[in-house]
Parts: C-alpha cells; structure tokens; sequence
C-alpha cells in the first residue's frame, strides 16, 4: 500500500483529524483529503510499500515536517525532517499573477532525490515550492504513473525494457524509482493538489486528454508538452486550463518557435541560451519560465532575463526572490 499522511498546522494545534473528501479518478470512490488523516490505497501482497509524509505543528507560527518510507516489513527505510513557516497555499491564477520569481520542482527536485517520488515532492513542499512538475504515462490498464520515459530502466535497471503502456500497474509497483515507491498521479493530487500548484506533462500518453482531463482541476493544474503541440494547446487551453510550452534554443533561434508562442499561456526557455536568443524569446509575448536549472546561478539567471520563474531540479539550498 501507499499510506499518506500530512496534518496540517491548523489541525495540529485543533487537535482535529476529521476525514474530509476528495473526487479521483472517475469510477473510483473519493479518498480522504490529507489534511488530518490517513489515505490507503491497496496493493498487492507481493508489492506493497507504504510511504508516510506527517506534517505536525512546532509552534503556531512553525512546522515540523518528518517524512518516512517503510517496507511492507514495517522498517524505516528513510527519514527526514526539518521545520518551516506556515504552509502556503497557492492556485494557478494567484501563481500566475506572482512577478517575485517563482520555482517549479522539475520531478519534484530531481537532482536532489529520487524523481517523482513521494519523498521527492514532499521535501520540495517543505522548502515552500509553491508548484509541483509531475510527468505520466498511462499503464495497460489505465493508471497514470509517475514516469517520464517510455519504460522504467532509467529509473530502475532492474526493470524489463518494456513500455510503461504494456505493463500493469501491479506490474510497475514492483520495481522503484531509484529506490523509492512509484506513485500515480491521484496520489500527488491527494497530497499536494489542495495547496499546490501541478504541473501536469502527460508524455507518450498527451493523446489521450479524453481520459486524463477530467482528472486535473483547471484551478490548480497547468498542462505542459514541447511547444510544437499547438493542436494540443488548442484542445487544453479550450477545456479551460492555463498551458506551459518548453522551447530549446534551436526553435527560437530558427524561427520556429515564434509561429508556437501564441498557443500558449507560459514559454518555457533553457536556462543557459545565448542572449541574442533570450532577446528574440522575451518579444514573444507569453511570459518565460526558464528551465532546467540545476543551481542558483542557473535560477538567477533566469530571473535576471525577467522570466516569471524556473523549474528547477535542484531544490535543496536554492531560493527564489
């Protein structure tokens, strides 16, 4: 099983731990909303891990984040915990509006732990990331799993070479993501979907939008895919959500990207390109975020060419404005 747990600071002082609800996956039943209680999602026997993330309050004005793994055998596999101010809460239009400079987890801090991970996300929500980048591919029978190749071996050579769409998500919960349990995507939603802001990369499975739109909240999800997609920013941007449209240096500098830009809410512009290209981007319209920034010099780069903000794979000692 996966097993969350975040007590929130309020709840924490109250004493409270009353379940509240949340809507899934269609077909599914709502699963308790993280805030006071407990979210159990079954496995099966042979692949069961369980991932506990608490949030209990220090003082009013403090929290005390602790994060665990266990095993199915109940052993600790990892700990951590540190104190932080007040959780915020964001949405897409306050994040949006935001012109302090901003971060995104990329993976949820991928150059810092294991991408797409619970533990991943929860300690970029402890360092006050106000949004969450989660890419997925659909299983053969329909799950959206954190993983952004085609198969698992970047994450675990152990894994067979074969395409996360062939396999179950049985199959997939028996292999890790660089140690830590694979999560699916209702389960970052169960989370961090109340307080954060998601943004959603559908990868090989971005066709299917029919299956996987009536999952994500408009309020609280920006979709991204390369900037060429303009028939698939048409169709997100028509069901009402905000878009993200990553470019390379190579599609600015050619010319390409200019005909995309229009399609798009966000523009997403390597960290590093060269400043005549930076120049060329930053007449496009749409705001910038730049990517993937792997250090604070990368950050402020970013934030010195006046993008909005970055998404960032290094999260631990890098800070935004």
């Amino acid at each position: 099983m996966i097993e969350v747990r975040r007590l929130s600071r309020a709840d924490a002082c109250r004493g409270d731990g009353d379940p509240l609800s949340i809507n899934t996956r269609p077909g599914q039943p709502p699963m308790p909303a993280l805030s006071g209680d407990t979210v159990t999602q079954p496995g099966s026997a042979a692949d069961t891990v369980r991932a506990t993330v608490g949030l209990q309050a220090a003082r009013e004005e403090e929290t005390t984040v602790s994060i665990l793994v266990r095993g199915a055998d109940e052993q600790t596999r990892a700990r951590s915990q540190r104190t932080l101010g007040s959780p915020a809460s964001t949405d897409v239009e306050t994040l949006l509006s935001r012109t302090d400079g901003w971060m995104v987890a990329h993976r949820g801090g991928s150059a810092d732990w294991p991408e797409m991970s619970l533990r991943a996300y929860s300690e970029s929500a402890a360092r006050s990331v106000p949004a969450l980048e989660f890419s997925f591919n659909l299983t053969a029978d329909g799950i959206p799993v954190g993983v952004h190749n085609k198969d698992l071996q970047a994450v675990d050579p152990s894994a067979p070479s074969t395409r996360v769409s062939q396999m179950t998500w049985a199959e997939v919960r028996r292999y890790t993501t660089k140690g830590e349990p694979f999560i699916r995507l209702e389960d970052l939603q169960a989370a961090y979907g109340d307080d954060h802001v998601l943004f959603i990369d559908p990868k090989h499975s971005a066709a299917a939008y029919e299956t996987y739109l009536p999952w994500l909240d408009p309020a609280r999800t920006v979709l991204k895919f390369y900037g060429d997609a303009t028939w698939l920013a048409e169709i997100w941007r028509t069901s009402g959500f905000r878009t993200w449209g990553y470019l390379y240096e190579k599609d600015i500098l050619n010319g390409e990207a200019s005909t995309w830009a229009p399609y798009w809410d966000l523009l997403g512009v390597p960290w590093d390109m060269s400043e005549s290209a930076w120049d060329i981007a930053s007449r496009y319209g749409p705001p910038l975020l730049g990517h993937i920034c792997d250090s604070q010099q990368a950050l402020s780069t970013c934030l010195s060419h006046d993008a909005v903000g970055a998404m960032c794979a290094k999260i631990d000692g890098v800070e935004a404005p």
